[in-house]
């Protein structure tokens, strides 16, 4: 993807490995795939905030410890435009193997969805406000492990 391209397009797909996707950014931080980016996005998103329309990031979070997974659930929340997506793709539970540091499932992201009613505010903050309402859940298997995939919408 070109420069000018990157500078337009307002998705972006992290931790892509051979994966990439028409019209998305896509970002790893091993070079050996040859993303549009290469970066660590432990690190930080250097994209101003709001202003990107979708985050995929399938087979990405599981390779997060927790730390990590709050950091990068309030980065991507700041870079998030209002209705924007967070698309997630995680195995649930333990799958043994060594690169995964995190272990979840659907209840791993009840503290930042909230609580009750739509209105509810019982929402649980880390820091600053992280807000995001589950606009689609969808569980799968593959040949490994059951999988999750949950799609998020930022609340602002």
């Amino acid at each position: 993807m070109k420069r000018k391209e990157i500078a337009k397009t307002k998705k972006i797909n992290l931790g892509c490995g051979p994966y990439k996707y028409e019209g998305f950014i896509n970002i790893d931080m091993n070079p050996v795939w040859k993303p549009d980016m290469v970066l660590d996005v432990r690190k930080g998103l250097p994209f101003d905030n709001d202003s990107i329309d979708e985050i995929r990031a399938w087979h990405f979070i599981e390779h997060l410890d927790k730390d990590e997974i709050i950091t990068f659930l309030a980065e991507s929340f700041k870079k998030l435009k209002k209705g924007g997506k967070l698309d997630l793709l995680f195995p649930v539970g333990v799958t043994y193997d060594l690169d995964h540091k995190s272990f979840l499932d659907r209840r791993s992201f009840d503290q930042i969805t909230g609580f009750g009613s739509e209105d509810s505010k019982d929402e649980y903050r880390f820091g600053p406000r992280i807000a995001f309402k589950i606009i689609s859940e969808e569980k799968s298997r593959d040949k490994y492990c059951k999988m999750l995939r949950l799609i998020l919408e930022v609340k602002k």
